[in-house]
């Protein structure tokens, strides 16, 4: 999984990964903490994606760290969308494109390890009486490890 990463912080550290994962009941996907432990988030260089159905392209703008010594990271996102539940439980939010969509890893069921793109221009989330749902969710690839290896520079 080679991709040159611009404004990363340090490597995730293993024990604070784990202690996510133990709080919240939850596993992440061997690549992506694999990926987390090399590099940690930052701007990919070649960020250019497309959803496997075709019908979105966009672009990979960050991919949030993992580390909580930067505000907006992995942790914070999840807590934030989890405890106003505006995102299904099954969902992580690891990145953005340029208007604030959010690349998601699902974390459980048939598809757990698969990378999802989230229009939220899409969603209403900021209704009184909004329901997650996975309506607005298209899959960009089965794996971490393959969503960033299909990444392209246009």
């Amino acid at each position: 999984m080679n991709i040159e990463i611009k404004n990363n912080s340090m490597p995730a550290n293993f024990q604070e990964i784990q202690s996510f994962e133990e709080e919240w009941n939850i596993e992440l996907p061997d690549d992506y903490k694999e990926f987390l432990l090399k590099t940690d988030g930052g701007n990919p260089t070649i960020r250019r994606f497309q959803t496997l159905d075709k019908k979105i392209t966009s672009s990979l703008t960050s991919i949030l760290p993992f580390t909580k010594e930067v505000h907006k990271n992995v942790q914070n996102v999840f807590l934030a969308f989890h405890n106003n539940h505006i995102i299904p439980d099954n969902f992580l939010i690891i990145g953005e494109d340029p208007i604030d969509n959010k690349i998601c890893l699902s974390l459980s069921g048939e598809d757990a390890g698969a990378v999802y793109y989230w229009s939220l221009d899409m969603e209403d989330i900021y209704e009184e009486e909004y329901e997650p749902s996975n309506t607005h969710f298209s899959l960009i690839s089965y794996s971490f490890e393959d969503f960033i290896k299909s990444l392209k520079d246009k």
